[in-house]
């Protein structure tokens, strides 16, 4: 993940991108506080590529109301984008050929 392979015990902070890092902080602060957050970010491979993850951070309460765990999940979601993208030209063009 982030061209660097999982390891069991580290924290995520040591797998977030350098840009990213605020951020990461920002929305698991939110969701620290009860506060579901979820969010799309592009990422550069190893190779250079670039890579669409949707991330979550869900808060999970114990049986006393009281947030223990945060879940953090991510999504790779390139595909739809490139899917989202050439859906959008395709629109474009059907527009600009019959002037709607």
């Amino acid at each position: 993940m982030y061209n660097r392979k999982l390891k069991q015990g580290e924290s995520m902070i040591e797998y977030e991108p350098v840009g990213g890092l605020e951020k990461f902080r920002k929305d698991f602060r939110k969701a620290v506080s009860g506060t579901f957050v979820s969010g799309e970010k592009k990422v550069t491979t190893k190779n250079g590529g670039e890579r669409w993850l949707k991330y979550n951070f869900t808060p999970v309460e114990d049986e006393k109301q009281q947030i223990n765990v945060i879940s953090y999940s991510l999504l790779d979601i390139t595909d739809l984008k490139r899917v989202e993208k050439e859906l959008s030209e395709s629109e474009d063009l059907i527009i600009s050929v019959f002037n709607f």
